[in-house]
């Protein structure tokens, strides 16, 4: 069996093919192959170890272990993409720049179980996410990718909290939510439900507003110190502007936790989460 497996992922499995080029002193002849030359040999090299991965699963793990000799339904690995390069956040978490899909050519990033495509993350966010994990996985300078950060933090700051809030469905009021308040344990839009209709009652907003109902769209943001000890709200479609005469919306922390922590998910796989730190743009102006 080949020894360069590398990563394993659910019903995926991807093979550092360069690594296993650089392993047997190959990589000066590589690097001078065009892209369509590298393409066409790493094709060429899955083909080789697609027959040798089934031969070995047949003979020896259906034959030998299950002691069965049917072909027909026999096991079966096949290549499917060819990926620059891939950046794992945790297990079946996972993004990779795509430059063939079953021998056709490709130029696309593609995310599987990160949580930049999760539904609760805002388009605004998402959005931006997607572009600087682009620019990891296109190995883009240190400086740019820091710079791209910057650019994107100052941006949404300027959005509407509507366009950054969280996007989620609410489940458990019940399970979670008592006469006296949350529960230990209780999710942090649970806990933005209760502080929402608390809120509706003590404005005397019941009769304008609908409280939140269990399985309900909603939004939820981040809110700064207040007297209520409330740091989440939750909200459906038609938020109370007289709320706002209560509490402020914590735009700081909204950014911190729906766009720098997952920025910092994407950064830490690569041992780049030093570029974080927006003085090293500072920085760059004078050593780079």
């Amino acid at each position: 069996m080949v020894d360069f497996i590398k990563y394993i992922h659910t019903d995926s499995l991807f093979i550092d093919i360069y690594g296993w080029i650089k392993e047997n002193n190959l990589e000066e002849k590589f690097d001078k192959l065009t892209e369509e030359q590298k393409i066409k040999y790493v094709l060429q090299l899955s083909k080789e170890m697609e027959k040798e991965l089934n031969d070995f699963t047949y003979n020896e793990v259906q034959v030998k272990d299950f002691a069965s000799q049917e072909k027909e339904y026999k096991l079966n690995f096949k290549q499917e993409i060819i990926a620059r390069s891939i950046l794992i956040v945790a297990k079946a978490k996972y993004g990779y720049w795509l430059v063939n899909k079953e021998g056709i050519p490709k130029d696309e990033i593609a995310v599987t179980g990160l949580d930049i495509i999760r539904s609760e993350t805002s388009k605004e966010i998402k959005n931006r996410l997607k572009d600087v994990m682009k620019m990891i996985l296109k190995n883009k300078p240190e400086n740019e990718i820091t710079d791209k950060i910057i650019e994107y933090k100052k941006e949404i700051k300027q959005l509407n909290y509507n366009d950054i809030a969280a996007n989620i469905t609410v489940n458990n009021i019940e399970k979670y939510i008592n006469e006296n308040g949350p529960k230990k344990g209780a999710p942090w839009h649970v806990k933005g439900v209760y502080a929402y209709n608390i809120l509706l009652k003590k404005l005397n907003l019941q009769d304008k507003y609908e409280p939140i109902q269990e399985g309900e769209k909603a939004k939820v943001i981040y809110l700064k110190p207040n007297k209520y000890g409330f740091k989440t709200l939750t909200y459906n479609n038609k938020f109370p502007k007289e709320i706002l005469n209560e509490i402020s919306i914590d735009i700081e922390t909204m950014i911190e936790k729906f766009f720098t922590h997952k920025i910092e998910m994407l950064l830490k796989p690569c041992n780049k989460i030093h570029i974080l730190n927006e003085n090293s743009a500072i920085l760059n102006m004078f050593f780079n």
